[in-house]
């Protein structure tokens, strides 16, 4: 039986340890490869979020603009029609087109209408793009709830009809507490009491996550020696507890 010289066994171990730098090269520069393509694809991703964020503020902010010119509009045609029989129509009979003297019923009327198709358009953009299916925008959707609130339910505070709606709202989730419908309307009528108090979606939504931090951060007793028929209440310290 023939032995093995020393130096195939060197010679081998030489080809081996050779190899294994070369799948060392290889898979560092797969790992390159990668990171390069993780990078682009993470850029990618937040210009495509920061364009969304952008095409968003400006729908909102079209929005707002289309809904004060509908209030403008509106109030300049409710003050011609108190004086319609005066002049009624532009510049010499009904159906009179040009030149429009954009201060009479039926032009007022006219721009009422096109203002009020133009908000309208803006709002179904921004419903379409509240129900991205990507995530939940609150932002977004305060933006779309005052839109729609003040044009159903009017401007104002309306502090005491809001209230009183929620105290309605309380009684239907006592006698059906598994209801999520019944749930979500004190939300949105939470929300309305807040914008309607003169807050800005940004501020509600920041004092939203304000709120459940600082409650996160509140000593809470323990939940089990507590009636679940009464409210828990976080423990007061006693410079909380002086009147």
């Amino acid at each position: 039986m023939s032995e093995t010289h020393p130096m195939d066994y060197y010679g081998r171990i030489r080809e081996l340890e050779a190899r294994v730098a070369e799948l060392e090269a290889e898979r560092a520069a797969a790992g390159e490869r990668f990171s390069r393509a993780c990078a682009a694809e993470v850029r990618s991703t937040l210009d495509r979020a920061e364009k969304a964020e952008r095409e968003r503020d400006e729908l909102c902010e079209h929005t707002l603009s289309l809904e004060r010119q509908v209030h403008d509009v509106r109030k300049m045609y409710e003050s011609a029609e108190r004086d319609a029989a005066a002049r009624y129509d532009c510049k010499g009979g009904p159906g009179t087109t040009t030149p429009a003297c954009g201060g009479c019923v039926t032009c007022l009327h006219r721009a009422l209408e096109l203002a009020d198709f133009a908000r309208k358009e803006a709002m179904a953009q921004m419903i379409t793009m509240a129900r991205e299916p990507e995530r939940f925008d609150l932002v977004m959707h305060l933006h779309r709830q005052r839109a729609f609130s003040t044009h159903t339910f009017g401007p104002g505070p309306r502090t005491k009809g809001v209230v009183a709606h929620i105290r309605k709202e309380l009684l239907e989730i006592e006698s059906k507490p598994n209801d999520l419908e019944e749930w979500v309307d004190v939300v949105l009528l939470a929300l309305d009491g807040a914008w309607r108090a003169g807050w800005l979606p940004d501020s509600i939504a920041r004092a939203i996550e304000a709120k459940q931090t600082k409650n996160e951060g509140r000593a809470w007793p323990d939940w089990r020696t507590a009636s679940p028929d009464a409210p828990i209440e976080h423990q007061r310290s006693a410079e909380e507890s002086k009147p």
